[in-house]
């Protein structure tokens, strides 16, 4: 630097190590985004599994929700209905004899076809299936999606991550 003013040279290793920090920053917060609105998603499906469970131990039978169900629909759980967020749709079924199914549906990839609402593409969703024991099985449907396992080791799986 001579008499105040940078080279170019001086000016380009400046550039290049500010790109070589974005490239290395910005994809950790893009991810860190994705995770968070699939740890929505699963609170999301926390509650209404709790109140599903309220439901069934209040004597409640079969019933079955989504997103274009009403206000008062969403009640019998005593919830309020989640609609559709940005991401995610949400859908109940409680059958006869207490089993029941709890879905999350990620909307990017296209909320009509999805196998929960019965298309034939299934896209990606989440799956809680509690069978009439109380047993919880869950189901991560969609190549992007893997299974998300306790901290106790990879024995109890407690929901989807992507």
């Amino acid at each position: 630097m001579k008499d105040g003013v940078f080279t170019l040279v001086e000016l380009l290793i400046v550039v290049v190590i500010i790109s070589v920090l974005a490239a290395l920053i910005v994809p950790r917060f893009l991810s860190q985004a994705k995770r968070a609105q699939t740890a929505e998603a699963l609170q999301v499906i926390g509650a209404i599994r709790r109140a599903t469970f309220r439901y069934l131990d209040a004597g409640g039978s079969t019933l079955n929700l989504n997103e274009s169900s009403s206000d008062d629909e969403w009640k019998n759980l005593s919830l309020k209905n989640p609609g559709i967020s940005k991401l995610w749709a949400y859908r109940v079924d409680i059958a006869a004899g207490g089993t029941s199914n709890i879905y999350a549906i990620y909307r990017a990839d296209g909320l009509g076809g999805g196998g929960a609402y019965g298309g034939s593409n299934p896209g990606t969703y989440m799956e809680l299936s509690i069978g009439s024991d109380g047993k919880e099985t869950w189901n991560c449907v969609g190549s992007t999606l893997r299974p998300l396992y306790s901290s106790l080791g990879n024995v109890t799986q407690i929901g989807c991550q992507f």
